[in-house]
């Protein structure tokens, strides 16, 4: 009799578990002794994997029908569906499944895939930081790195013989705002790596064309701009014959890396149109630094060579004929320190001021 109750025990704690619905699935028991489970997985995001026939899906009513079809053997009784989630799927739509004539209660995917996807983050919170993401992104590289470019570029003959704590001026703002710019850059890695579960979106993970390739223009220039601070420490006194080399690869990586970064960001304002909704706007405020920094390395090229061919400024009498309509006395040091002085502050301005304008836009994305 003892034994008789232990196996009988067993055998329903078996019974039991074999029916027992997973944690994070959705299970439905025909009359048949048929057991569906249905669950997410999240390796593969673009594909449909079962091992119980085959699922057909049929809208009716807002409600999503899956009927699945036992093609694989006649005497299958159970079986396992895993619903590969993509860009396109409605995880919030009310779904039932249909096996034979008998269908199941309505259930959401959201609820068996949240946990899984969202990895306890809600739906607000991962759009926080898509927009922290991006809004990082733009003033790292659409203020902080073209303020080190042109205080690099353009701000070595204004401020040459000025000193900050040891440094010379331009050298020590290039350097803050250099800093400052990757700083944003790495945060904003790491908020949308967060919003994604720590999920690679880039080549070969099935995700969206366009995010791959947002994903893949985004971590290369990452990756360069990290690298900037770093081979600057590697650098040789300016009177080594090595320098030049040095001051190439600096420049080449650095263009090379914004080149990368302004082409993903003219991807997310063309195709990510959630959060980037007024496109011609954003693709014209994202060119403004592009092309600010253009203009100012050919007057600062413009500069150089004239200055050359002149031999430098020279003290004009004031009885010296000119062939200029202003007074000669206009063209000074002094004078033309101020112009460029004054342009360089403006262009920085303009760069604050178009990375400030788009990342107003961003923020208010996410409207419907």
């Amino acid at each position: 009799m003892y034994k008789f109750l232990v196996s009988s025990l067993l055998a329903a704690s078996l019974v039991l578990a074999a029916t027992k619905c997973p944690s994070n699935s959705f299970c439905f028991s025909a009359k048949d002794d048929t057991n569906i489970t249905v669950s997410c997985n999240k390796d593969n995001l673009n594909l449909l994997q079962f091992t119980c026939g085959f699922p057909v899906g049929d809208s009716n009513l807002d409600v999503k029908l899956y009927k699945f079809e036992n093609v694989r053997a006649e005497n299958l009784t159970s079986c396992q569906i895993d619903f590969h989630l993509n860009h396109m799927f409605k995880k919030n739509a009310p779904s039932l499944l249909q096996w034979n004539e008998e269908k199941s209660e309505i259930f959401k995917f959201e609820e068996i895939c949240s946990p899984i996807i969202e990895a306890g983050l809600s739906k607000e919170f991962k759009r926080f930081l898509v927009k922290a993401h991006a809004i990082l992104m733009l003033l790292g590289w659409l203020f902080f790195v073209p303020t080190g470019f042109l205080f690099a570029r353009f701000g070595k003959q204004l401020f040459q013989n000025q000193k900050l704590i040891g440094m010379p001026v331009w050298f020590q703002i290039h350097r803050l705002s250099t800093f400052l710019g990757v700083c944003c850059i790495c945060t904003s890695i790491i908020c949308i790596f967060i919003s994604t579960n720590f999920t690679w979106k880039g080549t070969g993970s099935g995700a969206w064309y366009w995010t791959q390739w947002h994903a893949d223009l985004g971590t290369i220039s990452t990756v360069l701009a990290v690298s900037q601070p770093l081979n600057s420490l590697l650098r040789c006194p300016p009177s080594n014959s090595q320098r030049k080399i040095f001051n190439w690869a600096h420049r080449i990586t650095g263009m090379t890396s914004y080149t990368l970064a302004v082409a993903a960001i003219y991807v997310a304002a063309a195709k990510y149109r959630k959060t980037w909704s007024e496109p011609f706007m954003e693709f014209v405020l994202t060119s403004v630094p592009t092309a600010l920094c253009l203009v100012t390395a050919v007057m600062v090229w413009m500069m150089e060579k004239r200055k050359t061919r002149d031999g430098g400024y020279k003290e004009v009498e004031m009885n010296e004929k000119s062939s200029s309509s202003l007074p000669s006395s206009i063209w000074t040091p002094e004078t033309s320190q101020l112009l460029q002085t004054s342009w360089l502050f403006l262009v920085v301005g303009c760069c604050l001021l178009a990375a400030t304008s788009l990342s107003l836009l961003v923020a208010n994305g996410f409207k419907e």
